[in-house]
């Protein structure tokens, strides 16, 4: 039995492909928070807190009786990517912006918590929906948690979700303890000295500095021994410009690190400003390093996650336990550092192209799937 009817669930899909076509980067999420707010408005929260941490949004439903809180998250921002789906009807309408990663599919199924909570009124406690922002740069949840207005909340438990593709759909994919990577970006800049191509030896190169620091960061998760698994990605290098009559006067490496383990991330940031400046001397440059987008490692509370496991069991869904973390990474663990809360997936399809595939599109048929596990969360609470 479907928990909203069909009309319903139309309205959702067509507010899903509304945001889907005006997609916003991180940070920029001002018209997607009005949108979600003037679509909850009609299921009369008890209170409403905008502009948290930017272009958050909190949607609240009180009982007004003693009870439990428990807040729901989603992500809303899009991702720098120019949408290939000539034929979708609902495509981007912002050039080099898209959904790719199913925010939009996330917000509409939490929203559909919202207009499920106004047909049915809460017994006991309080329901906090989430709207967060920058989920893609990690700057959203720790924002936030520096927010008081936010921090106030004081949410007894907090659930978030992410689509999976590749998964069967509506497969519910759950693991104790940590769910996904850190991960941290780096940006290395040498700079030398330009000059004549005919005369390279009276400037200063930077090429083979970016050489050698290229090889010593995909060498680097064999450099030492780590409690768990490590990688280090080259995502980006450029050097001078393409003109034949000069050397190159400065590079730029990008890079991303990700671990299972906090740790060992730590550890990977320690070892590569000691590498940067010892390069930089070898090859007579200047350096320069500056880290981008930290995420914690996702970690799930054992208390909360059994909520998770009792709605797919109750909702007889097919269910997966994730052996290993997803090597992705996650900026809900922002959360879980300071509150009960737990972290799941639920598959999106088999044939579903990749996140952040130009072509991906979020499946509206997870949105009552989704609303399914959210509601049988929330009975599972409340009969604890």
């Amino acid at each position: 039995m479907e928990l909203l009817d069909s009309p319903t669930f139309e309205l959702l899909n067509s507010f899903r492909r509304k945001l889907h076509q005006q997609p916003e980067l991180s940070g920029q999420e001002a018209n997607t928070a009005k949108a979600i707010a003037a679509f909850l408005a009609p299921t009369k929260p008890t209170k409403v807190l905008p502009h948290l941490g930017g272009h958050g949004l909190v949607v609240q439903y009180d009982s007004g009786q003693p009870g439990p809180h428990v807040m729901f998250r989603a992500d809303t921002d899009a991702l720098p990517i120019q949408e290939n789906n000539p034929d979708m009807p609902h495509q981007s309408q912002v050039p080099g912006v898209s959904h790719k990663c199913g925010h939009d599919g996330h917000t509409a199924m939490v929203a559909a918590l919202g207009m499920w909570l106004a047909q049915n009124p809460l017994p006991k406690g309080k329901v906090s929906l989430l709207f967060q922002p920058a989920e893609e740069t990690g700057a959203g949840a720790v924002a936030l948690m520096n927010t008081p207005a936010f921090t106030d909340l004081q949410p007894d438990y907090i659930f978030g979700l992410h689509n999976l593709p590749g998964q069967p759909l509506g497969q519910l994919v759950y693991k104790p303890n940590v769910f996904a990577a850190a991960s941290v970006g780096i940006k290395i800049t040498f700079k030398g000295i330009i000059s004549h191509a005919a005369q390279p030896e009276k400037g200063v190169s930077p090429a083979l500095a970016t050489a050698e620091m290229i090889q010593y960061l995909d060498q680097l998760p064999q450099r030492q021994p780590y409690n768990d698994f490590v990688l280090a990605t080259v995502i980006h290098a450029g050097l001078g410009q393409p003109a034949f009559g000069s050397i190159p006067g400065q590079s730029q490496i990008f890079a991303t690190l990700r671990a299972f383990d906090n740790k060992d991330l730590e550890q990977m940031k320690y070892l590569l400003p000691n590498k940067v400046q010892a390069v930089a001397n070898q090859y007579d440059l200047e350096c320069s390093y500056e880290w981008v987008e930290h995420f914690d490692t996702t970690i799930n509370h054992q208390d909360a996650l059994q909520h998770v496991v009792a709605a797919g069991k109750q909702n007889q869904m097919a269910m997966l336990q994730a052996q290993t973390p997803f090597r992705w990474s996650e900026d809900f663990g922002v959360y879980t550092q300071k509150w009960c809360g737990a972290f799941f997936g639920l598959g999106s399809g088999e044939d579903t192209p990749a996140l952040h595939q130009d072509n991906y599109d979020f499946p509206d048929a997870l949105i009552p799937i989704g609303l399914k596990v959210y509601t049988a969360i929330l009975n599972s609470i409340w009969q604890a």
